[in-house]
């Protein structure tokens, strides 16, 4: 058996921490997850110790927690409700308890995915709605004509458990070519009550893989703000521009072959095109030992586009350019 703790409360002194217990070998299963939480004074001692033993939701741990404004409290994380072949199938879920520690609610949301499924955080807004965020695969049910890729997903619940609306959100760059992994594990209140997310992103490039920090904001309705640069999505790190990297890039504006000149052991093995929409439109492999590419511009459409260089000794570096 293993406990995980993943969230801590501050109040009046005291501390409430929020664990996700991992359970093995139970009757009829390999194992499940249950929520509890204790909490402990400044000096250590355990004062209250209280365990999900509701029958009908026994296999969700907590990741997220926050004390309501009516003295009870709220936690978030995954729901393992199926399991298949050995393998469990988790959804996100938000649960509500009254100042007695009683359940009164639980929401799960979404269809069940393996191992990626889950919220990891939660605040709760001004009104008394609960905002909770993580990560949720797409490409499945909910989105059969979507490549796979693990998404940012947000969800605002009212105090008596109605949901209000749930955002899924995939950073632009992904594609067939680039199996997208964005974890999220932080979501908080500007005091414009608009929400800020973030995490990191893995991708895979081609030959070539990649971690970011990336954050987000949405407005009080869900909606994502200040669409940034398509150079950087979502991800809110990235490499130094091209001019400070001593790449020349010409002739800007092309007609049809556009040139980039590379130092010395940049090392780059990926060029990518991408519209001002943030899709991808043209990409092409790099000798890594070469310190120039040649890229055919002549299928573009008129307009400006923007390109991202995968390079092994540094990020992924990009820039822009106009097609006459």
């Amino acid at each position: 058996n293993y406990e995980y703790l993943n969230a801590v409360f501050v109040k009046d002194n005291k501390f409430v921490v929020g664990v996700n217990q991992l359970l093995l070998g139970l009757p009829g299963s390999f194992q499940h997850f249950r929520a509890k939480l204790f909490e402990v004074d400044t000096s250590g001692n355990v004062l209250w110790t209280w365990v999900d033993d509701n029958s009908n939701f026994r296999q969700g741990g907590v990741a997220g927690l926050n004390a309501t404004p009516d003295g009870g409290w709220v936690y978030c994380g995954l729901y393992s409700d199926t399991l298949y072949f050995g393998n469990y199938y988790n959804r996100p879920f938000v649960t509500k308890l009254d100042s007695s520690l009683n359940h009164l609610w639980s929401k799960v949301i979404g269809y069940p995915d393996i191992d990626y499924n889950s919220f990891s955080d939660l605040v709760i807004d001004n009104d008394g709605n609960y905002i909770a965020a993580g990560q949720y695969r797409t490409g499945s049910p909910d989105f059969p004509a979507t490549q796979s890729a693990i998404a940012a997903i947000v969800t605002k619940i009212t105090p008596s458990g109605e949901i209000l609306w749930t955002n899924i959100a995939k950073a632009f760059e992904d594609s067939p070519d680039n199996y997208l992994r964005m974890f999220t594990y932080n979501v908080n209140l500007l005091s414009s009550g608009n929400i800020i997310i973030g995490g990191f992103l893995y991708r895979g490039l081609p030959q070539y893989e990649q971690n970011e920090g990336w954050l987000a904001k949405l407005s009080p309705d869900g909606a994502v703000l200040d669409e940034p640069d398509p150079d950087c999505g979502l991800v809110s790190v990235h490499g130094l521009p091209f001019e400070q990297r001593g790449i020349v890039v010409y002739p800007n504006p092309v007609e049809k072959y556009l040139h980039l000149e590379l130092p010395a052991r940049l090392y780059c093995q990926a060029l990518m095109v991408y519209n001002q929409m943030g899709q991808v439109v043209a990409q092409q492999a790099v000798d890594r030992a070469s310190d120039s590419i040649i890229f055919d511009a002549s299928g573009l459409h008129k307009g400006i586009y923007f390109y991202r260089l995968a390079c092994i000794n540094g990020r992924a570096l990009g820039g822009k350019f106009q097609k006459l």
